[in-house]
């Protein structure tokens, strides 16, 4: 089970979602993940997809 399969399992109420960016000149090549979903349900799903990262020690902006 992937990590966002995980989430949205623990996290019912919430769907995860990945978007790829190309990138151009002045940005690389990225991935925008997020969630959506009832809102305490989101506050809590998004502290776990930060510690997911956080574990596979990816790089990433929170905003």
């Amino acid at each position: 089970m992937s990590m966002m399969e995980a989430i949205e399992a623990a996290y019912p109420l919430v769907k995860m979602f990945s978007l790829p960016g190309v990138g151009n000149e002045n940005t690389r090549r990225h991935i925008e993940l997020g969630v959506k979903g009832e809102p305490e349900q989101v506050e809590s799903a998004f502290g776990k997809m930060l510690a997911g990262l956080d574990r596979f020690k990816a790089e990433y902006a929170n905003g």
